[in-house]
C-alpha cells in the first residue's frame, strides 16, 4: 500500500509517529510529528482498507473532521495541530475522479489536505528502487527524478514514458509532501562543457570555439570585429 512508502519517507525526513488508538474503521491512520522542535507541522496519513470512491467520499464529508476532533484532544499532541496539520490521502487512481481531488484538495476546513494516487505498477516499481537504500530521503527522491541526467524528467513531460512506474510516482510524492524539495542534479565547469559540446552541429562547432578564445579584454568595437570576421569565414 501506498501509505507504507508515505509513512517511510516521513520517517525519514525528520518525523516520527506517534502512537493513536483506532480512529475509524477501515481505513489504516497514522500521526506524525517533527523531530525538530521548531518545526510545527503535524502530518496525517490515510488509506481506505478498501479502495472505492466512496471511502474518499467519506473522508471528505465526515471522515476528515472526525479524525481531525480526536487527534487534537490526545494529550501528547500540541496545539500548534489545530492550524498546522495536513492530512496525507492515498487513493489508488483509478478510485478516485478530478472532480473530488479537487473538492477534496481545496478544502482547507480542519486539515489541509493533499491527495497522492498511486497505480499498482508505480508502488511495484518504486518499491524497487528503494529497496537498495536504507533510508527513503529527500536526496533520494531527488536522484529519481535526476535519473538518466534529467532525460527521464524530459521524457515525463513529453509523455514518452515514466507515466506509469517509480519516476512519476516519485514525483507526485515530491509534489504533494511539503517537505520534500527538489535538489537538482549540480554538474562542474566540465561537465557542462561536455554537454554543449556534443549538441553542437558542424557549423556551430567552429563559431563555439572561436568566441571562447576571443581575450576578455577586447573592447566593444574589437570584440564585434572578431564576431563578425568569425561569421564571416563560415557563411
Amino acid at each position: 500500500m501506498l501509505i507504507e512508502i508515505i509513512n517511510n519517507i516521513l520517517s525519514c525526513n525528520g518525523y516520527e509517529q506517534v502512537e493513536i488508538p483506532i480512529l475509524l474503521e477501515g481505513y489504516q491512520i497514522f500521526l506524525y510529528t517533527p523531530r525538530d522542535p521548531g518545526k510545527e507541522e503535524y502530518f496525517v496519513t490515510i488509506e481506505a482498507s478498501v479502495q472505492e470512491e466512496a471511502a474518499h467520499s467519506f473522508v471528505f464529508n465526515e471522515g476528515a473532521e472526525a479524525i481531525f476532533e480526536k487527534i487534537r484532544n490526545i494529550e501528547n499532541v500540541g496545539r500548534s495541530f489545530e492550524k498546522n496539520s495536513t492530512l496525507i490521502i492515498c487513493c489508488e487512481n483509478n478510485t478516485i475522479d478530478r472532480d473530488l481531488t479537487l473538492k477534496i484538495e481545496e478544502d482547507h476546513y480542519n486539515f489541509k489536505k493533499n491527495i497522492v494516487t498511486y497505480t499498482k505498477g508505480e508502488i511495484t516499481a518504486f518499491s524497487e528502487i528503494v529497496s537498495q537504500v536504507s533510508e527513503i530521503t529527500n536526496d533520494v527522491i531527488s536522484d529519481i527524478i535526476n535519473s538518466d541526467s534529467g532525460n527521464d524528467f524530459s521524457a515525463f513531460k513529453e509523455q514518452i514514458r515514466n507515466r506509469n512506474n517509480h519516476f512519476s510516482l516519485a514525483l507526485k510524492i515530491m509534489m504533494k509532501l511539503p517537505f520534500i524539495t527538489y535538489v537538482p542534479k549540480q554538474k562542474n565547469l566540465m561537465d557542462l562543457e561536455s554537454d554543449i559540446e556534443s549538441h553542437l552541429s558542424e557549423f556551430q562547432r567552429p563559431i563555439y570555439f572561436d568566441l571562447l578564445a576571443i581575450p576578455p579584454e577586447l573592447g566593444d568595437d574589437e570584440f564585434e570585429a572578431v564576431v563578425m570576421r568569425s561569421w564571416g569565414v563560415l557563411l
